[in-house]
């Protein structure tokens, strides 16, 4: 937090260090746990310390590995997983997904388009993603300056949180009372969803003896979310987690803040740009008035609301002043114009002709934050839909005693 960095992802992660310290949001998840490891994960683990770790992150990692024991594979897992795979989903990533899956692990992971990809491809296999960090030190007098950033934990606090991370599982002596009934921990079917939170939350209450930590093997270590580690962790005892604090302390880390409103409204202006600029073409001229149209943006759905996280993607319904789109077929003509011109604040990541509506799904490269994904789509506006929005922002901000 003392350096300002020239790389941009990574004073993003500074500033959003000082604000959200990692350890305050995983300590209260992996503290009394054990912790295991896949084997590749551990090579690749090993690999990113000797290759861009600092003395004092060495010294770190040392400490970690003595608390970590290697937990062997199980034949045949990774076939039982149902995921295929991909840039995303790539070997080493099956083999820590397996890992955890086999034992009954839920995964915890940095790597939040992992998490995304295994959403969408397959059920069961739980996932609860953190907040990426990158390895600096080495970084630290070369590309970057002493930064007068102050931070919202200091030094002793954050080395309590690391050390009841190290620590292990809490020790207490078994105390037979007649008066209290023995009350089996609840199974996932009485278990509330909370989907929003993290598909992992349901397991994270129900598991029983042991954690994992791994992490996931990426092209550029140098890059914090594709660098980043992925932890499995469960419960060593479900009286030891106050599944509230839990929920309320998974909701703060990841809850969208002003940074996120700021990154969305830059990337409303970028849109506007790219579109009116795609769109300005001799091709789209309507005759005989010589004009082409319009662009038109609304921001719709949680961003709106007041629900988004920070990993949630901006919807975006495009539509033109001078006239209305309706046909689906006019629809792609208009997002394909935009897909073959992003301009350079935008990258295409696929362009969904298929269903009720298609959908032109964009990266924005935002300077404010991390990257932005975006659902590009057109069409009318669904009946009350802005008013809904409204409301739902308007009810979330309000007071108890607001009568909300």
């Amino acid at each position: 937090l003392d350096w300002q960095f020239e790389d941009k992802a990574l004073e993003a992660q500074a500033c959003e260090e000082a604000q959200k310290p990692l350890l305050k949001q995983l300590a209260p998840i992996l503290a009394g746990r054990e912790l295991y490891t896949s084997p590749g994960a551990l090579r690749t683990f090993n690999s990113i310390i000797g290759t861009i770790a600092g003395e004092l992150e060495k010294e770190r990692a040392q400490r970690l590995r003595t608390v970590i024991v290697e937990l062997p594979l199980v034949k045949g897992a990774r076939d039982c997983l149902g995921l295929s795979r991909s840039k995303r989903v790539n070997a080493g990533a099956l083999e820590v997904l397996a890992a955890g899956n086999s034992h009954g692990m839920p995964t915890v992971t940095a790597n939040r388009k992992l998490a995304r990809s295994i959403a969408h491809q397959a059920a069961g296999i739980a996932t609860l993603d953190h907040m990426a960090r990158a390895l600096t030190e080495q970084k630290q007098g070369t590309s970057a300056r002493k930064s007068d950033r102050l931070p919202c934990l200091q030094k002793q606090e954050l080395d309590e949180l690391f050390e009841s991370i190290l620590k292990g599982p809490f020790k207490e002596e078994a105390v037979e009372d007649s008066s209290v009934p023995n009350v089996e921990p609840p199974g996932l079917e009485e278990s509330e969803s909370i989907e929003r939170c993290s598909a992992a939350v349901e397991p994270l209450l129900r598991a029983q003896k042991a954690a994992q930590f791994v992490s996931q093997p990426e092209e550029d270590f140098s890059q914090s979310e594709e660098a980043a580690a992925l932890c499995y962790l469960t419960q060593e005892s479900s009286g030891n987690f106050d599944t509230l604090a839990g929920l309320r302390q998974l909701h703060d880390s990841r809850v969208a803040g002003l940074d996120f409103e700021a990154a969305c409204e830059e990337c409303i202006r970028e849109l506007h740009v790219a579109c009116s600029a795609a769109l300005s073409g001799p091709e789209f001229v309507v005759a005989p008035f010589d004009w082409t149209p319009d662009v038109q943006l609304e921001r719709f759905g949680s961003t709106v609301q007041g629900t988004a996280l920070l990993d949630s993607d901006v919807d975006v319904r495009m539509s033109f002043a001078q006239f209305e789109v309706r046909d689906a077929r006019r629809h792609l003509r208009y997002l394909r114009a935009v897909a073959s011109a992003p301009g350079d604040r935008f990258e295409v990541t696929k362009l969904i002709e298929t269903g009720r509506l298609p959908v032109l799904k964009l990266r924005f490269r935002c300077t404010l934050a991390t990257n932005l994904e975006v659902d590009l789509t057109m069409g009318e506006e669904m009946p009350g839909g802005a008013e809904v929005d409204r409301l739902v922002r308007l009810l979330l901000c309000a007071a108890p005693d607001d009568s909300a």
